[in-house]
């Protein structure tokens, strides 16, 4: 079995069996970024996800001025900055290379803690964010989506594999479930890179209420973050964050 290295935030430990509960904050608006932020703040998840790519603004100093304004509310909460691809299930659709110069500016800041980089994003670009992540230390999560299936076992073991070699802090793949096998092959799959491969934390979601259990049973098959929601969801089958957290609780005990 492979030493999975543990990837420290802040106060905040990710590690393979014992998910940590990340709430995205999908606001359209600084008014609404702020005040969902203060909530999100009192609801006290492990870690909050700056959807980007929902806020109105997509010029860089605005992002990074609402940036700002947004560290000085949750303070020390790891926060992670997704700028999410139109083709990857994000809200809209800015051509790469403006996509990547917002990625960019933000990595430099030095007021996230993680970035959320697509695998499928055009090589090039996304060894170019690795490398100024790595330059500013701010953690890598290398992500994948498939909206439409659940892929082969091996697809899904090589995808993880070439995001672990390529550098990721963690590697996120999260796969849509025709059929409840699909959910319970996807779990073996993951327990099983984990088992074999892993040297990093992996992020592995079945999406949908199909695959709901996923996103409860992080500690049973490996995987490092669980999405919760707070009002609006980012992604299709998110638990409530006062749902969510119990459920981890009884999953998680001896």
């Amino acid at each position: 079995m492979p030493k999975i290295r543990q990837v420290e935030i802040k106060s905040c430990r990710l590690e393979t069996y014992s998910s940590k509960i990340c709430v995205p904050l999908p606001a359209q608006n600084l008014p609404e970024l702020l005040s969902v932020a203060q909530k999100l703040k009192e609801l006290t998840p492990d870690l909050i996800e700056w959807r980007a790519d929902y806020f109105s603004a997509s010029d860089p100093k605005e992002i990074i001025a609402a940036l700002e304004k947004l560290r000085a509310v949750i303070g020390d909460l790891p926060l992670i900055f997704t700028y999410r691809d139109y083709a990857e299930g994000g809200f809209v659709n800015l051509n790469l290379e403006l996509r990547a110069a917002i990625i960019e500016s933000v990595l430099k800041t030095g007021l996230i803690d993680l970035v959320d980089l697509e695998w499928q994003t055009k090589v090039q670009v996304r060894e170019q964010l690795l490398q100024v992540a790595r330059e500013n230390k701010v953690s890598v999560i290398l992500s994948y989506h498939d909206f439409q299936q659940t892929p082969a076992n091996e697809s899904i073991i090589n995808i993880l594999k070439a995001q672990q070699e390529a550098g990721a802090d963690l590697a996120k793949i999260a796969v849509m479930p025709q059929q409840r096998y699909d959910v319970l092959r996807f779990m073996e799959t993951v327990l099983y890179f984990n088992t074999h491969y892993a040297e990093i934390p992996v992020v592995a979601i079945s999406m949908s209420p199909l695959g709901m259990i996923s996103r409860m049973a992080g500690s049973l098959f490996g995987s490092a973050i669980t999405f919760a929601v707070y009002g609006k969801e980012s992604a299709p089958g998110q638990i409530p964050i006062e749902k969510l957290r119990p459920l981890l609780n009884l999953m998680s005990s001896p």
